[in-house]
């Protein structure tokens, strides 16, 4: 949320560039007064002269305790006073103290107020904070339009997240007609800004030909950019290009590489694939136990294919001890999501089982609730 001090300290010019020299890299930064505290001291003095700059970056340091003790309402107090001078950071921040509750009692109207001043002032981070208000009702009556007219703002100055949005409403035709070109357009601006998500949500679109011409070589590439930024999804989809060979030679072991990768980041659908890949020897040595233990990751979280495989493989007894009772509750809450062939398999498993134990199974799938990993 906010910026390191260093760098608050630098952008308010307290901060000197080293010259070149043998004992430093070039562009490393060196600081003058020679210590923080010093520092710090100045910028209090130019915030208590009515600075607003300095008014919000010291509030900004009292938010997050960095150079200083935390103090909430000490930083909104002094976003207050920047506020009154009509500077727009001031009320950036200070709608986003009343969104959390922070410093101030909890008031999504008067964050989406304070959000609409610095909005109108051409606050970037304000206008897309103000349009998602618009987008989901909080602080804002819901009105999809204006959403999308807070976004196009934002996204004209160049903010990759309003980008995306302003994207993702283009493709979905909410708030504005639906258009696939103009989708493409502003996902690749995002892009190309670095923003994974929207690095994710190109590579699928020049992967099914949405708004381009259909080209698996730059899925690829982009969706390797985000997912070599952690991007779980990315790191899904790359996974499957190389055990598919669509647009790289094939590949299981890369394959299989990437799906760890997502599947260590809590993606349930890549703990299924990795799981697939240990139970068929794909990429991976043949493992049914690992196998096991990767459907029942997936399947905790709510993955309805993993659901279903877990209660196969629970009930058959494979890599795990046989469970009838454990294996029909796993296929009874696949059922529960609309999974097809664990409806169709359900009887033959029933006819094997005693009423106790079908009675059992049930009461076990309706108290199931999906626990989503902590990424």
């Amino acid at each position: 949320m906010f910026r390191s001090f260093l760098h608050k300290l630098l952008l308010l010019g307290f901060c000197i560039v080293a010259s070149w020299g043998h004992t430093q890299e070039k562009g490393e930064v060196s600081c003058n007064p020679e210590s923080n505290e010093e520092v710090l001291h100045e910028l209090i003095a130019r915030a208590a002269n009515g600075d607003p700059e300095a008014q919000v970056t010291l509030g900004e340091l009292y938010a997050e305790g960095d150079g200083t003790t935390t103090n909430p309402v000490e930083a909104v107090r002094l976003w207050k006073l920047a506020a009154a001078q009509k500077y727009a950071p001031a009320f950036y921040h200070l709608g986003n103290a009343y969104s959390n509750g922070f410093g101030v009692v909890k008031d999504a109207d008067l964050a989406a107020t304070c959000w609409s001043v610095a909005a109108e002032m051409g606050h970037a981070f304000s206008q897309t904070l103000l349009a998602a208000a618009y987008a989901t009702g909080e602080g804002r009556q819901q009105d999809l339009v204006m959403a999308v007219k807070w976004h196009r703002r934002a996204a004209d100055q160049g903010d990759p997240m309003s980008q995306l949005l302003l994207s993702s409403a283009y493709a979905s035709g909410k708030g504005v007609a639906a258009d696939d070109t103009e989708a493409f357009k502003w996902c690749r601006q995002s892009a190309e800004q670095g923003l994974a998500e929207a690095q994710t949500r190109l590579g699928f679109m020049f992967g099914r030909g949405q708004g381009v011409a259909k080209d698996l070589t730059e899925a690829n590439r982009w969706h390797r950019k985000a997912a070599d930024q952690g991007d779980s999804e990315a790191q899904v989809m790359l996974g499957l290009a190389y055990a598919e060979g669509q647009g790289v030679p094939r590949d299981t072991v890369e394959a299989a590489k990437w799906y760890r990768k997502a599947a260590d980041l809590g993606n349930p659908i890549a703990q299924y694939h990795l799981a697939l890949a240990y139970a068929k020897g794909e990429g991976l040595k043949e493992n049914h136990r690992e196998a096991v233990s990767w459907y029942q990751r997936s399947a905790r979280q709510g993955f309805a294919e993993s659901q279903y495989l877990l209660g196969m493989i629970t009930y058959a007894g494979r890599g795990v001890e046989s469970d009838a009772v454990e294996g029909l509750q796993w296929v009874l809450v696949a059922i529960a999501q609309g999974h097809e062939k664990a409806e169709l398999i359900r009887p033959q498993l029933e006819e094997r089982m005693s009423p106790e134990q079908i009675k059992e199974a049930q009461a076990l799938a309706k108290q199931f609730q999906p626990k989503t990993e902590p990424h």
